[in-house]
């Protein structure tokens, strides 16, 4: 017997396989059927799932998006160009612990585990 979290990695995958193929009725189907599988995960499977909704025109409806303060998607954004938490705080005129402060809230209230993840989440919802 698969667990939820099996199932829902295996739909996504899937899902990047027939959007290489170019079938995104297939692929955006996969997404649909992975969503409720993961909708108890966070970290890497939610982060590749939002992207992949974000790739096939689906939108991104990760609750914690509302949670985010303006600053936080702020942060969020100049985190998936890339910047340390040394250059947040020359940009954003803030103490370097403040722009880690910022970092380890975004991790927390979208539920995910690295700066990378945040770019993917970021880079889905453009």
């Amino acid at each position: 017997m698969l667990l939820p979290a099996t199932k829902g990695s295996g739909h996504v995958g899937a899902a990047r396989c027939l959007l290489a193929l170019g079938d995104l009725d297939g692929a955006r189907q996969h997404v649909r059927t992975a969503e409720p599988l993961l909708a108890r995960w966070s970290g890497w499977r939610v982060a590749e799932l939002s992207a992949l909704r974000g790739r096939l025109g689906l939108g991104t409806p990760v609750a914690g998006d509302q949670a985010l303060t303006p600053r936080e998607r702020e942060v969020a954004v100049l985190l998936a160009e890339g910047l340390t938490n040394a250059e947040l705080a020359r940009r954003l005129y803030i103490s370097p612990r403040t722009a880690a402060v910022h970092v380890s809230n975004i991790l927390s209230k979208l539920n995910l585990e690295s700066r990378t993840q945040i770019a993917a989440w970021v880079k889905a919802g453009s």
